[in-house]
């Protein structure tokens, strides 16, 4: 009955052992039981992969995109969602101890039970008697010895055979048990789930109160909160949809809406990267007044990118250095008619990595998506099939914190 529990705890003891060596910082949820979550995520990733290269391919970017949003919402809310589950199992051990404990007393009020032991190793009583001390230490120094556990002539004289059966037995060394088997259900059922139960309560209060309203979808949320007009409209798709579902996820996000804010004082600081191709073209005065109706910030600072992670992270710790007080958000300007190839995408997810561990950087990034540049501006909109190919692609990273937006006009 205490086996199955003891393991689970040892379980639990290991991986937070390798929790707080920093083995499992990627992995925040699949910590508490690592042998359980790894063979479910198996199973998954099996059951996924049985049919993946039998998908077209919008059908598998979709996917991929889906599960890169249940990983956006497992790095946010992961803990708070899992703990809930994992406070119901600790619950459920507490009834289950307080039941074994509760019946245990029972019986030895209203019946004669008698306690004995048999194996077929045959060992002495005397190790028996060196295994059950062992096992009594956490409450031998707090009782008598008497009560702590059974003696050796105790367990000697408790020890049965099935042929002789127990008539020779004698009733004190029979029920010198009980006291011993009800401290081990106390100790190694019950307390260690109360502490379990009690610590988990503690640390999910605590992450609650920690959780910051930070991230991408936060952030459209609250732009249209602080904005005292908010226009929107909807408009005819222009690309090749492959089907209803993705004209409408092509026609989600800025481009159908525009936001008027309330004031510069209440505009967020925004630093910008502007890849080295398209910064002569581009006019700040244009810039900043697509960050103010678009998104809701104040152009402080532009920085021409190399698209060198190192170089360009150089530049923006320079910028931060100089700048004012206060949180500064990172905005990359991106033509949208350049796939977001696998080299783009590092350099988008180590940018922001790097930026989440300055101390003037918010850890967010905006990836401000123009078209092709026209005649007059380089501000112009994007095709919806070009979004939203980067819209898949940032969400396949898994990274809330990365967000896509329009700064061209729609037509």
């Amino acid at each position: 009955m205490l086996a199955p529990q003891l393991f689970l705890l040892i379980l639990l003891g290991v991986s937070v052992i390798f929790r707080s060596l920093g083995f499992s910082q990627s992995r925040p949820v699949s910590g508490i039981y690592p042998l359980i979550a790894g063979l479910f995520r198996k199973a998954i990733n099996s059951l996924i992969q049985s049919r993946y290269a039998d998908m077209p391919a919008h059908r598998r970017d979709q996917l991929e995109a889906a599960i890169g949003m249940i990983g956006q919402s497992r790095t946010i809310y992961g803990h708070i969602l899992f703990r809930p589950i994992f406070i119901i199992g600790q619950i459920f051990g507490i009834a289950f101890n307080l039941g074994l404990t509760t019946i245990l007393l029972t019986r030895i009020m209203i019946t004669d039970l008698a306690f004995g032991w048999q194996s077929t190793l045959q060992p002495a009583a005397e190790t028996i008697h060196h295994i059950v001390r062992f096992i009594a230490l956490p409450w031998s120094w707090a009782l008598p010895a008497s009560y702590a556990h059974p003696t050796v002539e105790q367990i000697e004289g408790s020890q049965f055979v099935y042929k002789e059966g127990i008539h020779h037995l004698t009733s004190p060394d029979l029920s010198a048990w009980w006291p011993f088997l009800f401290m081990v259900i106390i100790v190694y059922g019950l307390l260690p789930r109360l502490f379990i139960l009690g610590g988990t309560v503690f640390r999910q209060r605590r992450a609650i109160n920690r959780l910051s309203f930070n991230h991408a979808a936060c952030d459209r949320l609250l732009l249209a909160m602080r904005t005292p007009r908010v226009d929107t409209r909807s408009r005819r798709y222009t690309g090749n949809a492959t089907s209803l579902k993705d004209a409408e996820a092509a026609a989600y996000g800025a481009d159908s809406q525009s936001f008027a804010p309330i004031s510069d004082v209440e505009l967020e600081a925004a630093l910008v990267l502007v890849p080295a191709e398209i910064d002569a073209q581009c006019e700040d005065a244009a810039l900043s007044e697509k960050l103010r109706r678009r998104l809701g910030l104040d152009l402080r600072a532009r920085i021409t990118c190399q698209m060198d992670p190192d170089t360009d992270m150089a530049a923006i710790k320079e910028k931060l250095s100089t700048a004012k007080a206060g949180s500064q958000r990172l905005v990359l300007l991106q033509e949208a008619w350049q796939p977001p190839i696998q080299e783009m995408l590092y350099y988008i997810t180590a940018i922001r990595r790097q930026m989440s561990q300055q101390p003037g950087g918010t850890g967010s990034l905006v990836i401000g998506l123009i078209g092709k540049p026209g005649l007059d501006s380089i501000f112009t909109p994007p095709t919806d099939t070009d979004r939203l190919v980067w819209v898949h692609a940032i969400a396949k990273l898994g990274d809330p914190y990365i967000r896509v937006e329009s700064l061209g006009e729609p037509p």
